[in-house]
């Protein structure tokens, strides 16, 4: 090969060097390096549920606002959960069985005014509870006092039921004819509690034993109230398993509303309620 010809040579060899550093060169400015350390793997994903690419970069993922009751106290605020609102208005009367050994034969399978009568005497008194003796002892002396002024303290209407408390008790009773929902929370919300007589079947409770050939006259203490449930929250002798604050729909409850009648021996009297109030001190 004479010189010129190894000039031509070695100029295109140079030519086609430097066009593969230059290509080369090219490519690898636009492909990102992977940091070193840290190998993206297929099965990664992003908080959206975007898969990573082996060798790519993340996405970009989009701030999203929180709601209050996301946010978490690493994002310095603390969780917020909405307010409960309690609409329970309830006055702290003590609850008594009317059969305080639970069992209901003699004058304790009729003693649901007397045990009514013994909650609110322990509410007026400002106890937080009645112990059992005591209970019935305070229930005998209404049994006995009824057998002298009646011959039978076996089913007290609501006129029986008012003399008792007037004559034997701590505090004073009046009878309101026809009682509307508004007037018995009134008095709950003067923090007295009222005492009704009941139809008993009506109050549809599994957990009282009337007595299918019985009157089902029962009697219970009205304690409190919930607008927003629409209920009514009692004292109920009756039942001696859930009785105490147990609770009954308003109309449930008003439609049971009723008086002992003596001469037919069935609770198809007026609607009525015995109001109680505090007795003013001597």
């Amino acid at each position: 090969m004479d010189d010129k010809s190894s000039v031509y040579l070695i100029v295109f060899l140079g030519l086609i060097t430097a066009g593969y550093f230059f290509i080369a060169k090219i490519t690898e400015d636009k492909t990102e390096k992977t940091p070193i350390g840290y190998e993206f793997d297929q099965s990664e994903t992003d908080q959206s549920g975007a898969d990573f690419t082996v060798g790519g970069k993340p996405p970009v993922i989009e701030p999203r606002i929180l709601s209050p009751y996301e946010r978490s106290p690493e994002g310095g605020e603390a969780p917020k959960t909405p307010e409960k609102k309690i609409a329970d208005w309830v006055l702290e009367v003590p609850y008594v069985n009317e059969a305080p050994h639970g069992i209901f034969t003699g004058p304790w399978k009729n003693a649901c005014e007397e045990a009514s009568i013994s909650m609110v005497e322990g509410y007026y008194l400002g106890k937080k509870t009645v112990g059992l003796k005591e209970a019935e002892e305070f229930m005998m002396m209404l049994f006995e006092k009824q057998d002298l002024l009646h011959g039978s303290n076996s089913n007290s209407d609501a006129a029986r039921t008012a003399e008792m408390i007037n004559k034997f008790s701590s505090y004073g009773a009046l009878i309101k004819e026809n009682p509307t929902i508004e007037e018995i929370k009134s008095e709950i919300n003067q923090g007295r509690p009222v005492l009704t007589p009941n139809y008993g079947f009506g109050l549809k409770n599994l957990n009282i034993p009337f007595l299918l050939s019985g009157s089902s006259y029962h009697m219970v203490v009205v304690i409190g109230y919930n607008d927003e449930t629409r209920e009514f929250i009692t004292n109920d002798s009756g039942d001696g398993k859930t009785g105490a604050s147990y609770r009954y729909g308003y109309d449930l409850f008003m439609n049971t509303v009723r008086d002992y009648d003596y001469s037919t021996n069935t609770v198809t009297g007026p609607s009525r309620a015995i109001f109680t109030f505090r007795k003013a001190a001597l």
